[in-house]
């Protein structure tokens, strides 16, 4: 009986976070929390805007553009609402670790050549794993500096229906039978 209790109580701490998110994904209202910040505004055509929110209404929302240009969007329009965070250290890191190791092997397999006359000879083994060491060491670094991906939050999306917004289907209009 107590294991039900739990298997219960688990089931719906781990639907709560996933229900409270499609909500808030759907509100067009919840976009009024990134006021000021930087979004990315995805169109119903795929295309995609990006800029620091200015305004937002019922019926559009505005955002100034690097450069100044203020841009007017209107809500029909909008499929997807996206607060961008900021760049990934860690993702930038991993892309950098990745590109300097593989490019650094190959440097250093392509660069080597064992040598008789030498005082120290390396390998093409020896030298693609001296390569993949140095590269990933400062491929990663350069990769923190420079940073991955921006974070990006979903505020809004089109295609998650929100009671609030939609509450037409609960509600009986003329054309909707009745049981009387």
């Amino acid at each position: 009986m107590c294991t039900n209790s739990l298997a219960v109580a688990l089931l719906f701490s781990v639907m709560s976070p996933a229900a409270f998110a499609q909500q808030t994904a759907a509100s067009w209202e919840a976009i009024k929390q990134a006021q000021g910040k930087s979004i990315a505004v995805v169109h119903n055509n795929g295309h995609s805007e990006i800029g620091q929110l200015e305004q937002i209404s019922l019926v559009s929302l505005s955002l100034i553009q690097h450069g100044g240009r203020i841009v007017v969007i209107s809500h029909d329009d909008v499929r997807k609402v996206y607060l961008r965070g900021s760049r990934s250290r860690k993702g930038g890191a991993l892309a950098g670790l990745v590109i300097g190791a593989g490019s650094g092997a190959a440097v250093g397999a392509i660069g080597t050549q064992p040598c008789d006359a030498c005082i120290i000879s390396f390998s093409r083994g020896e030298g693609a794993a001296i390569g993949a060491t140095l590269g990933a060491a400062v491929g990663t670094i350069v990769g923190v500096l420079v940073g991955g991906p921006h974070k990006k939050v979903l505020l809004y999306d089109k295609g998650v229906v929100s009671h609030r917004e939609n509450s037409s289907f609960l509600t009986p209009t003329a054309d909707s039978p009745t049981s009387d």
